[in-house]
């Protein structure tokens, strides 16, 4: 397996000058066994533009945690100060209505590949709430868009950039990212992004509510998998299907084994 420390990183990228997937990511992360990514807004688009180059990580079973932003209505932080006990179940249906009907294959294929990350269990998600000076449920979005990745040897890589997560930051934007390497960062700008994401992970991100969405996550995604199209290096039989498990009425026969287009048949 390549190591992160032996590719040729720089300082910064940019659009038009680089390709940041082709340069930066797809490399990284074929060298890197966990990314951790705090990425704006759980939209479709936004989704995707976390997911770039993702399918190299899910090609060696690799982990992925995901930071992201609910797009909150006045009456959606109503409803979060109502259920402040049980937050989850809001946001379920909040992140729903946020996964609009996609026609764009791109975004479609780079969320196939994530929805495969969660099937197999190597996506874990969390939902960042922005907080009032009274500790309440407030509008406003958790905007921080910073990456790591994270190699066998232990190497680190941090990165943040300018791209917002939504159709013009994924398709349009001109972009620029801030690269920073463990094994070459005498000002500790690395420990500092693997510091600040675990705080954020563990809730303990003053500003912020962070609330673990994971399952919920999953069964969202689960509507842009492909089960014909796994990445490389995952295939069906390493997958759960919680969503045909709890819709099948009657149990199979012993040794009656459906065929794919009957499990896709189920969860449509």
């Amino acid at each position: 397996m390549n190591s992160l420390s032996t590719l040729p990183f720089r300082l910064s990228y940019r659009t038009g000058r680089d390709d940041l997937v082709r340069d930066f990511l797809n490399p990284g992360l074929e060298a890197a066994i966990r990314y951790r990514r705090a990425a704006g807004y759980f939209t479709s688009a936004g989704l995707a533009l976390a997911a770039r180059g993702v399918a190299n990580l899910a090609s060696r079973g690799g982990t992925m945690q995901l930071v992201v932003s609910p797009y909150l209505e006045p009456d959606d932080v109503q409803a979060l100060q109502v259920a402040a006990d049980r937050p989850a179940e809001v946001l379920r249906a909040i992140a729903a209505r946020s996964l609009a009907d996609l026609e764009d294959a791109l975004i479609r294929d780079r969320l196939n590949a994530m929805a495969w990350l969660a099937a197999a269990g190597l996506l874990d998600i969390r939902l960042a709430l922005r907080l009032d000076a009274q500790g309440q449920v407030a509008r406003g979005l958790f905007h921080e868009k910073t990456g790591i990745l994270t190699d066998q040897q232990g190497h680190h890589v941090a990165f943040s950039g300018s791209a917002n997560e939504t159709a013009g930051g994924l398709l349009e934007n001109f972009e620029s990212i801030k690269v920073f390497c463990s094994w070459r960062d005498a000002e500790g700008r690395v420990q500092e992004e693997i510091d600040n994401f675990t705080a954020l992970w563990n809730n303990a991100t003053p500003g912020l509510r962070v609330i673990e969405f994971s399952e919920a996550g999953r069964e969202l995604l689960e509507r842009f998998r492909d089960g014909r199209q796994p990445p490389p290096g995952l295939s069906l039989a390493g997958v759960a299907e919680p969503t045909a498990r709890r819709l099948l009425s009657f149990r199979p026969p012993p040794g009656f084994q459906l065929r794919l287009y009957q499990v896709e048949a189920i969860r449509a």
